[in-house]
């Protein structure tokens, strides 16, 4: 799977300095949003519910239908475990890049949206006890998609909520691992034209 993962990085990579060496007119905003990813409990009991920040970046060229998206997004919680020794610290993370489309489904003051696309996501599990540390990671390719609202606030700036949903699976310690899951957040977004 790490090499799925590379290959869609490096996608996503030559998809950005096409569109900028290209000349592409575009408007489209820059955007960070804060909320919480909620992962299999079955999977990641008891790190499931974690804080999850991301930063976003919009285009659309004026002929387009839909808008290009890619977004970066981290998300993380940590629980002790105790044993009978002492606790154990387990921290839970995952990080996704998604590239996809976006869809207005309005047009007024107040614009709602849906969303898609491929994300590749890295899982890592931390365990800590006593000082002693040990990490097991891995990544793969998936999908996402979503749907939201945001409304402006001023010429240049729009807050919203959004909810996604994404799927993948990665392989920790021998075991599958879901490593997409369900994200919801606010999100305030600065646009260009």
């Amino acid at each position: 799977m790490r090499g799925a993962h590379l290959i869609f990085m490096k996608f996503a990579m030559a998809t950005i300095l096409l569109t900028l060496t290209n000349g592409v007119y575009a408007a489209g905003n820059f955007s960070v949003m804060f909320g919480n990813k909620t992962l299999a409990e079955s999977d990641w009991r008891p790190v499931e519910s974690q804080t999850e920040y991301s930063l976003g970046f919009e285009f659309q060229n004026p002929g387009w239908p839909l808008a290009l998206v890619m977004t970066y997004s981290n998300s993380q919680d940590s629980a002790a475990i105790p044993i009978f020794s002492g606790d154990v610290k387990m921290t839970g993370e995952t990080t996704a890049l998604n590239i996809g489309a976006r869809k207005y489904l309005t047009k007024d003051h107040v614009r709602v949206f849906v969303e898609g696309g491929l994300t590749s996501i890295s899982a890592t599990i931390d365990f800590e006890f006593q000082g002693v540390s040990a990490s097991v990671s891995d990544s793969a390719t998936g999908y996402w998609f979503g749907a939201g609202a945001d409304a402006m606030v001023s010429n240049a700036l729009s807050v919203g909520v959004l909810g996604r949903m994404s799927n993948a699976s990665v392989a920790l310690a021998g075991n599958e691992f879901e490593a997409g899951g369900t994200s919801v957040g606010i999100f305030a977004a600065y646009h260009f034209d």
